[in-house]
C-alpha cells in the first residue's frame, strides 16, 4: 500500500512537470496590418472569351507584443503563426504605452494604442526563421485552433501564451 501511494504522487509530480501551462501575468497582444501592393488587378481572358479579374494576394505586416512582471526574465523560444512556425527576434520596449499612427495624410490619421500603459515589463516579437531545436508538439496542436501560438521558457519550464484571433488594424496602400 505504502508504494502503491508513492507511486501515484509520483506521477502526479512528474504530469505536472511535464505539461507545460500558461501563466496569468503573461499577456500576448497580436496584431496584423494588410498591405497592398499598388499594382492593378489583372484581367485574365480565358478560352473561351471570359474575363476574370485576378487581384494581387494581400500580404501582412505583423505585430506582436508580449508583457510580463518586471521581476520575470521571460525568454520567447518559438512563435506559431496560422498553423506555421516562427523562430523569434526579441527587442524590449523602454515605454508604454505602445501607439501606432494610420493613416498618410494628418486628417486621417488616427492612433491606435498597440499596448496599454503598464509598469510591466513589455518585449516586442518579430518573426523570424525557425531554426532547428526542441519540438514542442503542444504548441503544434494549440496552433491548429488559434492563430498565434507563443512558446516561452522562465524559471526552466516552458509555457504557452496564446491568441485565438490576431486584431486587424488599418491596411496601407502602397502606390
Amino acid at each position: 500500500m505504502k508504494y502503491f501511494l508513492i507511486l501515484i504522487a509520483l506521477s502526479v509530480l512528474l504530469s505536472t512537470k511535464l505539461f507545460a501551462q500558461s501563466r496569468y501575468d503573461v499577456k500576448l497582444y497580436a496584431y496584423a496590418r494588410p498591405v497592398t501592393g499598388g499594382v492593378m488587378p489583372k484581367i485574365s481572358t480565358q478560352e473561351n472569351g471570359s474575363q476574370t479579374m485576378i487581384k494581387p494576394k494581400t500580404k501582412y505586416s505583423y505585430l506582436f507584443y508580449l508583457e510580463g512582471p518586471k521581476k520575470l526574465r521571460i525568454y520567447p523560444v518559438e512563435l506559431w503563426l496560422k498553423g506555421e512556425r516562427h523562430g523569434i527576434k526579441t527587442t524590449d520596449v523602454n515605454s508604454t504605452p505602445v501607439e501606432f499612427s494610420t493613416g498618410e495624410l494628418p486628417q486621417y490619421t488616427k492612433t491606435i494604442t498597440l499596448v496599454p500603459q503598464t509598469k510591466n515589463k513589455v518585449i516586442k516579437l518579430d518573426p523570424a526563421v525557425a531554426v532547428n531545436g526542441k519540438n514542442f508538439p503542444k504548441a503544434k496542436a494549440k496552433a491548429a485552433t488559434n492563430e498565434v501560438v507563443l512558446v516561452y521558457k522562465y524559471g526552466g519550464k516552458f509555457y504557452y501564451a496564446v491568441q485565438d484571433k490576431i486584431k486587424l488594424i488599418d491596411p496601407i496602400v502602397l502606390q
